[in-house]
């Protein structure tokens, strides 16, 4: 989980008599508060306090100020450093775990007011529009899992055989840097064409046909899509040696995957109470997009802190036409092994889809 609000836990902070300072990575200090200013700032809170709203204060900890304020479930203290020791208690969030639990248990209707402490806005300019990305990752979260809640009910009972032979994604596992990524959209052609075998490739689902086509075998392929249309991305891959190729999926992907002649089949973590637990030490990767790239970014990023991502094919943004994951697959199928254009998978994957629908 990679996330920019998780810098903000245990920022160094001190105190010089009757004022309270929190220092940035670079050594820059901000005063926090002063003797003087521990009053106002509990008279501030109880005043933006509003019916039907949970309230969200960002600032250092101060236990003046916390044994004044009814922390609960709906007035939340997050510490971004601390001038004692914090305890752990109902509505004070003190670290990337229970934030990350606190963002995964926003139920639909939850309306929030925000404080941002000048002195957090003092060292971090942009404080206010990451707080605002991660509610809106809560947002993304709670429609992600309307849109898929019934498909996921069913993978969850259809995923036996993939719990039997998945792998948990775990600290230890060991990878080759990639020399590249390579996803499905079309300016993936130009690099394919030129590509002459790199070392180690990391790959999207929906390229994985038209490397395979090109005798390009990827170290790792990454998917995650729910839906029945998943198992287009993997139509031509029979006939193929995959021994030295393997899968990393969400665990609630589509169950015929686990069939599929991979090396091995890993999953990370999921906080999605249909598989919460079933993996035991496999990682959690923050998916800051949303989509499958989001996921290699995540897991590169986890792995090799200090690296830059590798060079990028077939990232070709959105479409004015709607471009689908899936519609990703049938452009390379269409172009590479000349398929059908009047019965493309996508029409396939509309009809079959359609029993998904949960509105």
């Amino acid at each position: 989980m990679t996330s920019a609000i998780n810098l903000w836990f245990n920022l160094p902070s001190r105190q010089e008599g009757e004022n309270y300072f929190l220092i940035s990575g670079e050594g820059n200090a901000t005063k926090a508060y002063s003797e003087k200013s521990i009053q106002r700032e509990i008279r501030s809170l109880q005043s933006q306090k509003k019916e039907g709203e949970i309230l969200l204060f960002f600032a250092p900890y101060l236990v003046n100020i916390a044994s004044q304020i009814p922390f609960s479930t709906d007035i939340y203290w997050i510490t971004t450093g601390f001038f004692q020791p914090v305890p752990s208690r109902p509505g004070i969030i003190q670290n990337p775990q229970e934030w990350e639990f606190f963002i995964n248990e926003i139920k639909p209707g939850d309306r929030f007011q925000v404080v941002i402490h000048p002195s957090l806005r003092a060292l971090i300019p942009e404080a206010t529009s990451i707080v605002r990305e991660e509610l809106y990752r809560a947002a993304r979260r709670l429609k992600t899992i309307g849109h898929f809640r019934k498909i996921w009910t069913y993978n969850a009972r259809r995923n036996a055989p993939l719990r039997a032979r998945a792998v948990p994604l775990t600290p230890d596992l060991k990878w080759t840097p990639p020399a590249v990524f390579v996803l499905g959209g079309p300016g993936a052609d130009g690099w394919i064409r030129k590509a002459e075998k790199p070392d180690s490739v990391w790959a999207t689902d929906t390229a994985l046909a038209s490397l395979l086509y090109h005798k390009i075998v990827p170290e790792l392929v990454f998917s995650i899509d729910a839906g029945y249309g998943s198992r287009e991305h993997f139509c031509h891959i029979s006939g193929n040696d995959l021994s030295k190729t393997s899968i990393i999926l969400d665990p609630l992907s589509f169950p015929g995957i686990s069939a599929l002649p991979f090396r091995k089949i890993y999953v990370y973590s999921e906080n999605n109470p249909l598989v919460q637990g079933q993996f035991p030490g496999a990682v959690s990767l923050y998916n800051q997009t949303g989509d499958v790239f989001g996921i290699m970014k995540a897991y590169h990023e986890f792995l090799f802190p200090k690296t830059p991502l590798p060079t990028i094919a077939g990232r070709d943004g959105g479409s004015v036409r709607k471009v689908t994951h899936l519609r990703g697959s049938a452009y390379h199928r269409r172009f590479y092994y000349k398929e059908d254009m009047l019965n493309p998978p996508e029409t396939s994957f509309y009809l079959f889809s359609r029993r998904y629908d949960s509105r």
